[in-house]
């Protein structure tokens, strides 16, 4: 198959070194004693991968250099979370871990001397440590106020329309950026999908006559109104109010038809089942080719499923995957320039942040800024979470709690004249 874009990026990804490096890291996080069963959907451990590796690695390299590749739905467990909540994590197929790990490789020393040095999570090199150490070196100057955020659902609520445009900014290589584009689209496996339905090849006929008549224009649309690469990166554009276009259901299209592809190959014995009492449709499939008939066939599994995956895939990142964390600061990159253009001095990490200032109405007015920025990117915080205080008031951030410094100490250091008055009477008195 004729790929669909001349992409040098994506040969750099499939390349022997760079896929062997991501196998490394995706199998060097499963504990050994877990990598037997340690599995996304299609039930391939790291094991059974790791048992016929060439052939996969071959094969993987084959399907996203030629940009037939698609990653199957990942398995979706819930944890609980210190404040009582659930957080969602993705368990992915280890071919779609070790492409992501791959694409991150290539994108991320690119990307990340993009980021502003007030963003700490997820990043190579800084972490929690030197986030708190800001903010204390803040403190220190006379920023003695705060206003401190969570962003509620950040991953869960990502925008697909705005990070897609902030991608096409950033990455000029668009079939790269619609390999992104499936990861976000695939949707997950719940548990209900999983379950035995009588029902489920109840509408077939009808779905793939749909396939047959317009199957073509179903699984590659043509991009009308989709997001133009540009050759250079404008980070404060913020106007993402464009409403959505008959493309974005049309590629929704495309990854669900792709995906029930690659599920229904997974589940081959129901898939087979179906087949045999619609082998006569598969003849109207355009160029009665055998993936068509799989896509069709494998499509059905999935009726009951379908307008749940379109629905959940328009917004969110799944956490649990390699390129989650850098979409995610792609995302609130924006959100990070917003706030700096407008003088407003922040330190975020992920989707938890503070803003400091030397007054309580100069943070309280940064706030109400966020607040509208976030916003626009079509986010919230939460409003338990958020709130201004002093930092005598105790404040608490990525589990740190500052501690409270007296008065006269704070204001000991105004002036060089004050700070010399200090030091010699400390100079005069005794030491015990």
């Amino acid at each position: 198959m004729q790929p669909r874009y001349e992409s040098a990026m994506l040969a750099e990804i499939a390349s022997v070194d760079n896929l062997t490096r991501a196998w490394s890291h995706v199998r060097r996080n499963i504990r050994i004693s877990q990598r037997g069963r340690s599995h996304g959907p299609d039930a391939v451990t790291i094991l059974d991968f790791e048992a016929a590796w060439v052939e996969h690695m071959q094969q993987l390299a084959m399907e996203l250099q030629s940009q037939i590749y698609r990653p199957l739905p990942p398995r979706r467990l819930f944890l609980d979370k210190r404040d009582g909540g659930k957080r969602s994590i993705a368990i992915l197929a280890v071919r779609d871990r070790i492409a992501q790990r791959a694409v991150l490789q290539i994108l991320e020393p690119e990307i990340e001397p993009t980021f502003l040095d007030c963003s700490y999570g997820f990043r190579p090199y800084v972490g929690v440590p030197h986030a708190l150490t800001r903010i204390e070196r803040y403190r220190q100057q006379g920023l003695q106020w705060v206003a401190h955020a969570d962003i509620s659902d950040c991953f869960g609520t990502i925008d697909h329309q705005i990070l897609l445009s902030q991608l096409h900014q950033r990455i000029s290589d668009r079939a790269v950026v619609e390999l992104i584009s499936q990861w976000l689209s695939v949707g997950v496996m719940e548990d209900a999908a999983t379950t035995e339905a009588s029902n489920w090849w109840d509408d077939g006929e009808d779905l793939l006559e749909r396939l047959a008549k317009h199957g073509e224009d179903l699984l590659w649309p043509n991009q009308v109104g989709y997001p133009q690469a540009s050759s250079t990166y404008d980070p404060q554009t913020l106007d993402f109010e464009a409403s959505r276009t008959d493309s974005l259901r049309k590629r929704a299209l495309q990854g669900l038809a792709s995906n029930a592809a690659l599920w229904g190959i997974t589940h081959s014995k129901r898939v087979i089942s179906g087949l045999r009492s619609l082998a006569p449709l598969l003849k109207q499939v355009p160029g009665g080719g055998l993936t068509w008939g799989a896509a069709g066939i494998a499509t059905l599994a999935l009726i009951p499923l379908s307008q749940r995956l379109l629905r959940q895939r328009e917004r969110g990142t799944l956490q649990g995957g390699a390129i989650s964390p850098m979409l995610a600061n792609i995302y609130l990159d924006s959100f990070d320039r917003a706030m700096t253009e407008r003088g407003h001095i922040l330190v975020r990490f992920a989707d938890d942040f503070v803003l400091l200032g030397a007054h309580q109405a100069a943070v309280e007015q940064a706030l109400a800024d966020a607040t509208n920025v976030l916003k626009r990117l079509r986010l919230a915080t939460k409003e338990s979470k958020t709130g201004v205080q002093h930092f005598n008031d105790g404040l608490t951030f990525l589990g740190h709690r500052f501690a409270v410094q007296p008065q006269a100490e704070a204001e000991r250091w105004s002036s060089f004249e004050a700070a010399e008055r200090a030091i010699k009477e400390r100079l005069r008195k005794p030491r015990k």
